[in-house]
C-alpha cells in the first residue's frame, strides 16, 4: 500500500498519478509504462482496468514524450 501511495493519490473513487516522471530508458518504454499506470489507476478507482486511449495519451503529452 505504501508504494501505491507514493505513485497514486487515492481519494474515494478517484485515483490520480502523482509521480514526477514516468520510468523508462526510451520513449517507447515510457509510453508503455504510461499506459500501464493509466490502467492501474483505473483498476484502483473502478475495479476495472479499462480506460480510454485518450487518457493515456494525455498522460504521455503531460510528461512530454508523445
Amino acid at each position: 500500500m505504501e508504494d501505491l501511495q507514493q505513485t497514486f493519490h487515492i481519494d474515494g473513487s478517484d485515483c490520480q498519478l502523482i509521480v514526477s516522471a514516468i520510468p523508462g530508458k526510451a520513449n517507447r518504454d515510457r509510453v508503455r509504462n504510461a499506459y500501464l499506470l493509466t490502467g492501474a489507476a483505473q483498476l484502483i478507482a473502478t475495479g476495472e482496468p479499462r480506460f480510454d486511449d485518450r487518457e493515456a495519451r494525455i498522460l504521455c503529452e503531460r510528461f512530454g514524450f508523445l
